[in-house]
């Protein structure tokens, strides 16, 4: 007589969830302009650049932020998109020059 075993595999998924807070429109301090101001996370998921570049422009003040009450930082997105527009025209013109 053959003996048989049943054997279950279980296995568990676990999803890493990141919550970032929508924007909330405001006047930023630093700029004065009346414009959106976002999480770090938000800003660095709407732009794809990875943390380090997003650091870079924090600290050649390319980029600038404001703490909140809570003190998170918040990161005004008029100030975002012209760098990403010069960064973007930047990589156009070294594209051009690469052309023969």
């Amino acid at each position: 007589m053959k003996r048989t075993k049943e054997i279950t595999i279980i296995h568990y998924r676990r999803r890493r969830v990141i919550k970032s807070r929508p924007p909330t429109t405001d006047r930023c301090p630093v700029c004065g302009n009346e414009s959106d101001l976002m999480t770090v996370t938000l800003a660095i998921r709407l732009t794809g650049v990875s943390r380090a570049t997003f650091d870079r422009w924090m600290a050649s003040h390319q980029v600038h932020g404001t703490r909140s009450a809570k003190g998170q930082l918040c990161i005004c997105r008029h100030c975002l998109s012209e760098q990403v527009a010069h960064s973007l025209a930047r990589l156009e013109a070294d594209a051009a020059e690469m052309k023969p």
